[in-house]
């Protein structure tokens, strides 16, 4: 998954993490889990339809999942920004068009997706300061 940072991401971020080495540390933790970490998928049809909500429409032929020997397996590229330990989840309204997920108990990352399939940073904060 590409990621980039817009200008109010990296004004949020300085302001945060300036002096909590800390949570810069989790934030780069986490920003490595949403972009690369595979894992093994337990519970198939609720990351299917994080999914296909981030990417509609999803072709049949680039199906998230692949049967394999009747459990379903995770594509490994596409599937990390759903990692159960990042709390990924869609918005709602005024926010509806982005996505969020966290970096620890209340530092969110504020971001949506590309039609490219590309994941664009929008704020850093707490829970309060981003919603």
């Amino acid at each position: 998954m590409e990621v980039s940072f817009s200008s109010s991401f990296k004004r949020a971020f300085k302001k945060r993490i300036k002096g909590d080495a800390d949570l810069e540390a989790r934030f780069w933790q986490k920003l490595e889990q949403f972009i690369r970490e595979p894992f093994e998928l337990r519970y198939g049809t609720i990351f299917n339809k994080l999914y296909e909500q981030a990417f509609r429409p999803v072709p049949q032929e680039n199906s998230l999942f692949v049967e394999q020997a009747g459990k379903p397996v995770a594509d490994n590229d596409a599937i990390s920004q759903f990692e159960p330990s990042l709390k990924t989840h869609k918005l709602s309204g005024r926010l509806k068009e982005f996505w969020s997920f966290s970096v620890d108990c209340d530092e969110r990352v504020l971001f949506y997706f590309t039609e490219d399939a590309k994941a664009v940073f929008v704020d850093f904060g707490s829970h309060d300061e981003v919603y």
